[in-house]
């Protein structure tokens, strides 16, 4: 089975049969003796487009999250006491009502992608 390592002295990847693993050889890039190795296998799997398929965290994405979880409402609440104390009870609760839904859905929009379900 072949197998690539880097060369210790120039960091080139070095390809060579496994059954050389652990003896030297010299580097056909920079000429100097190095030692044959097996690379230990990485634990996190990696996608086609070279980004980890762990549970790497977009913090853009979780801004986003909470943005909409606290703020929207927060806002749709304000303007809905103020719309209530104008005499428009009804467009106000209508605010209210509103800000919490959109939020709602946004955050459950956005929270699989989170947390990677």
């Amino acid at each position: 089975m072949t197998v690539k390592c880097s060369c210790q002295n120039c960091s080139e990847h070095i390809e060579f049969d496994s059954r050389y693993a652990g003896g030297m050889a010299d580097c056909p890039h920079c000429g100097l003796e190095t030692k044959l190795y097996i690379p230990p296998i990485s634990k996190v799997p990696v996608t086609a487009a070279g980004r980890s398929s762990g549970n790497s965290v977009d913090s853009g994405l979780v801004v986003c999250g909470w943005v909409f979880a606290i703020l929207i409402p927060l806002i749709g609440f304000v303007i809905g006491i103020y719309l209530m104390a104008n005499k428009q009870p009804g467009r106000g609760l209508a605010m209210m009502v509103t800000s919490c839904l959109v939020s709602a859905i946004v955050w459950f929009l956005i929270m699989p992608d989170i947390f990677g379900q």
